[in-house]
């Protein structure tokens, strides 16, 4: 597991399936190899449906990129950095540290402690107001 949340998630899933699973145990094999498989079953779920979920998030950020992006590079820097205060905290900050700092996911999420998925969302949802916000404006002056 990438992260150590993630572990003890899994890990404590596997408790509960070995003692879901205790009368079903047979005297075959050791029975710290039985604890690895359950064990290592789960992770590969875990790791499965992660990256079920990454991929969708994935889709979805690479679908609506290319449109924010269009609009985003319509915006002088001023009107980026007065609508700034209409974003929540979260975004602002990984808005902040992308845009205009230039770091990475991967360095946002060490930096905030949080996953790099979340900074992308995050990013996306910061990028997402100014868009809505951008596209008012406009309508409002034409």
């Amino acid at each position: 597991m990438n992260h150590r949340h993630n572990a003890e998630e899994v890990l404590q899933d596997s408790w509960i399936d070995i003692f879901n699973s205790l009368e079903r145990y047979e005297d075959q094999g050791k029975f710290e190899g039985w604890l690895k498989t359950i064990v290592i079953r789960r992770a590969w779920k875990a790791i499965k449906k992660r990256k079920y979920v990454e991929e969708l998030n994935d889709e979805f950020i690479k679908t609506t990129a290319n449109m924010e992006k269009q609009i985003m590079d319509q915006m002088t820097c001023t009107e980026i950095l007065n609508e700034l205060e209409i974003i929540p905290n979260g975004a602002r900050e990984v808005f902040k540290m992308a845009v205009i700092d230039g770091f990475n996911h991967q360095e946002i999420s060490e930096i905030l402690e949080i996953s790099p998925s979340t900074s992308r969302a995050h990013l996306s949802r910061a990028r997402k107001i100014l868009q809505k916000k951008y596209s008012k404006q406009i309508k409002i002056s034409s």
